[in-house]
């Protein structure tokens, strides 16, 4: 008997590390030097994985509990929302339709009256900067004939005309 709960207490605490190293993963809590480490040992040996050492060398870092759960919550409703566990795709399209968005953002859509009040800044906005453009351009071509009144302007209508004589004819 003593046996058996030896075995299960061991279980557990090798459990319990092992959760808690995941959940470090997956809150992103892990300083960037000690994953370099990580990466450089596992490159080390591709054959085997030291998971007891890679374990032990993220246990090993001091981490406030607090902000571990906070963040450990926050990317648990992240991937759950993403549908990325194993078989998630399979047992949802078993037992109910789930309708996914494509990128959950939090927001509402844009209601028709707002997307109408866009176009139409849009367009106003648009508007005022072609009308500025065309007069700036027509107080140029003024200023060009009152500087240069030798210089007539409607000459490249007549180039024009006499390169492309099927769109601007003669």
């Amino acid at each position: 008997m003593t046996e058996t709960s030896n075995s299960t207490s061991a279980d557990d605490e090798l459990l319990n590390r092992v959760g808690q190293t995941s959940l470090r993963m997956m809150a992103g809590v892990i300083p960037n030097h000690v994953v370099d480490h990580l990466q450089a040992r596992l490159y080390a040996s591709p054959d085997a994985y030291p998971w007891d050492e890679v374990v032990d060398t993220i246990l090993a870092e001091p981490i406030d509990g607090g902000d571990l759960v906070n963040k450990g919550i926050l990317a648990h409703r992240n991937w759950v929302l993403r549908g990325d566990a194993p078989g998630a795709a399979a047992v949802a399209s078993v037992n109910r339709p789930v309708p996914r968005a494509s990128a959950p953002t939090g927001r509402r859509p844009k209601s028709m009256s707002v997307r109408g009040k866009t176009f139409l800044a849009a367009g106003i906005v648009k508007g005022g900067f072609f009308v500025i453009y065309t007069l700036s351009v027509v107080a140029l071509l003024i200023l060009l004939r009152h500087k240069f009144p030798s210089c007539d302007i409607y000459r490249v209508l007549d180039w024009l005309a006499e390169v492309m004589p099927s769109i601007f004819g003669r």
